[in-house]
């Protein structure tokens, strides 16, 4: 009789052990699915391109077919700054062959892009893209692009970084780019550190301005420094 209620008793608590395992496999694939789907949407909707940018190798080419005058090479007469850092900077681009499509497919997403995680200087990095209006709260009218580093890269290193980050949209019609400066604790807040308003959509929509080359869109992320 006592074999048989331990038996009963190992079996209970296999099914038990079992039903629990079932359930975390499901709450994982639920949360992974919709992050999964979206790489997929963009990659084959949005054709999407990112990567480090390297010597060898230029992710997101997104030059005109149009001819593009030089740009005229002037003497410098502002006073000339010499620096030295320990770190290269690491430069990290995303593009988008189709603006509009990226815009709706991230609305079930949070309406925001999330980059692959990059390494720069022993941290995991991710490249966070708003393309729609107010999103995050507050950013009105404007695309907004922030960078963070992921919680996992603080498990090995458990000190705070402040980070010199420099953000990059391409224009087309001067062969130039756009850029905005900023520093600070990327891991300080929640949508991690950025612009909340680097370009109107207005701007970007405007095929003048030159961000859009039909309908597709480069944008840059460069992480130049951080201690």
């Amino acid at each position: 009789m006592f074999t048989e209620e331990k038996k009963n008793t190992n079996y209970g608590t296999i099914f038990v052990y079992c039903f629990f395992c079932l359930v975390f496999i499901v709450e994982v694939v639920r949360f992974a699915k919709p992050y999964y789907n979206l790489q997929n949407l963009m990659e084959t909707e949005a054709v999407l391109e990112e990567g480090l940018l390297d010597a060898g190798i230029l992710p997101c080419n997104i030059r005109s077919s149009v001819s593009v005058p030089a740009r005229n090479h002037k003497k410098l007469s502002a006073t000339i700054r010499e620096e030295t850092r320990t770190r290269p900077p690491v430069t990290y681009c995303v593009k988008f062959e189709s603006f509009d499509t990226m815009s709706k497919l991230v609305k079930d997403n949070g309406d925001k892009y999330e980059s692959h995680p990059f390494s720069a200087g022993g941290y995991n990095w991710t490249f966070l893209v708003y393309p729609n209006a107010d999103k995050p709260v507050g950013s009105g009218g404007y695309v907004s692009l922030y960078v963070k580093i992921d919680n996992s890269s603080f498990i090995e290193n458990q000190n705070e970084v402040y980070a010199w980050i420099r953000f990059l949209t391409y224009k087309s019609t001067t062969d130039t780019y756009h850029e905005f400066y900023v520093e600070g604790w990327p891991n300080a807040e929640q949508n991690g550190w950025g612009v909340d308003k680097l370009i109107s959509i207005a701007d970007v929509q405007d095929p003048s301005k030159g961000f859009l080359v039909n309908d597709a869109i480069k944008v840059e992320v460069e992480i130049m420094a951080f201690t």
